[in-house]
């Protein structure tokens, strides 16, 4: 985890150079589709370079309290439009994060999710946990790939393999509070996390193929692990996302409008962390610049909150970890 913080002038004085320049926001992205460079992960993004074979998310003197939050996006087809979004609206997660007070000491761990069965190039990059601007360094040096097609699921396990076996956190480990997750996605999950592709991704050597309903076992023992589907492709509330809800079952989040993914995450947290309550969420979005329209497809998206007399943290998973 760096050791810096936010700073919303920072983030504004980047944003205006960039438009000054004309430099692009994803210059990797643009140097491997012009032929610049190879279609590889950014070095930073490279899940086989992790230092002992893990993320971590430690306390500093500057974050005593480190929280750690996992955003794993998925960039094939039109679902690429998503980080490029998260990017634009970076500002406004972190006002909702630190500004309104939503948690203590945020870690953003940016990743990118493709298909590895279906021949992506760069089926997984992964960031570091940061607190600054690192965060933004991380989502501009995604390749965006595009890929995936033809078997109807995208390697989400791939990120649940990384979030049980392949992180540690001072939040966990020395003060039992678990992280957040969120995999925004479109598609289903594949059965099991298969060990040739956990080879190929991480260099790992596992015994066997392990089950994602293993995965999603372990990932639920220290993340408060949830599932934004965004109104983007034809797949939205299709039956494709059954097997998400079968083992996450509320935790399956639909958004129907996917301008609104940033301030979801950053909304779902502070609810998880009882820092604001469903009626106040619409004030605070608007506060940091989301429409009315916007803050109240949010809300609806959240809404079930309301039925449950606590957190969303607190609400159930599904029943059908053991049918995948």
């Amino acid at each position: 985890m760096g050791g810096s913080s936010w700073s919303d002038d920072d983030y504004s004085t980047r944003a205006s150079v960039r438009a000054a320049t004309g430099a692009k926001a994803f210059a990797y992205d643009d140097d491997i589709t012009t032929g610049k460079t190879a279609a590889v992960a950014h070095v930073s993004l490279d899940p086989t370079k992790m230092k002992g074979g893990m993320r971590e998310c430690r306390d500093s003197a500057d974050h005593p309290n480190s929280n750690p939050i996992y955003v794993g996006l998925d960039v094939t087809g039109s679902m690429q439009k998503v980080p490029k979004n998260m990017q634009l609206k970076l500002k406004e997660l972190m006002a909702l994060l630190l500004r309104k007070g939503y948690i203590d000491d945020p870690a953003i761990c940016i990743s990118a999710i493709g298909d590895f069965e279906a021949r992506d190039k760069v089926p997984f990059q992964l960031g570091q946990f940061e607190s600054g601007l690192e965060v933004e360094n991380d989502l501009t040096n995604l390749f965006l790939e595009g890929g995936g097609g033809g078997n109807s699921y995208e390697n989400y396990d791939i990120a649940l393999y990384f979030l049980a076996r392949c992180t540690k956190t001072d939040a966990w480990e020395k003060r039992g509070k678990k992280g957040y997750a969120f995999i925004i996605c479109d598609e289903a999950l594949p059965a099991k996390c298969k060990r040739s592709t956990i080879k190929a991704i991480f260099d790992q050597e596992v015994e066997d193929d392990v089950p994602t309903s293993t995965l999603v076992e372990e990932v639920l023992e220290k993340w408060e692990l949830f599932c934004i589907v965004p109104n983007l492709t034809a797949h939205y509330k299709s039956k494709l996302q059954d097997s998400w809800q079968a083992i996450l079952g509320q935790r399956v989040i639909f958004l129907d409008d996917p301008e609104a993914i940033v301030e979801t995450i950053g909304s779902c947290i502070g609810l998880c962390e009882e820092s604001v309550d469903i009626v106040s969420l619409v004030a605070d979005l608007k506060d940091v610049g989301l429409s009315d329209s916007a803050a109240k497809s949010v809300t609806r998206a959240l809404a079930k909150v309301e039925g449950t007399g606590g957190a969303l943290s607190k609400l159930s998973v599904g029943t059908g970890l053991g049918s995948l």
